[in-house]
């Protein structure tokens, strides 16, 4: 999902695991009950258990 172009977007209920959301944009994007688990932020940081690790812009 690299350089996604997610905002906006209902991602409700989706599962990120092991994902790599490098470049990805999630801005304004709702993410309620995602599970998050092993994934590379927007950012290039690492985040093991929340969507909340990641600065999403």
């Amino acid at each position: 999902m690299r350089s996604a172009i997610l905002s906006e977007s209902d991602l409700t209920g989706v599962a990120f695991l092991n994902s790599n959301l490098h470049g990805a944009r999630l801005d304004r994007a709702h993410m309620d009950r995602v599970s998050w688990q092993n994934v590379v932020c927007p950012d290039g940081g690492k985040s093991s258990g929340d969507p909340e690790g990641c600065r999403v812009s």
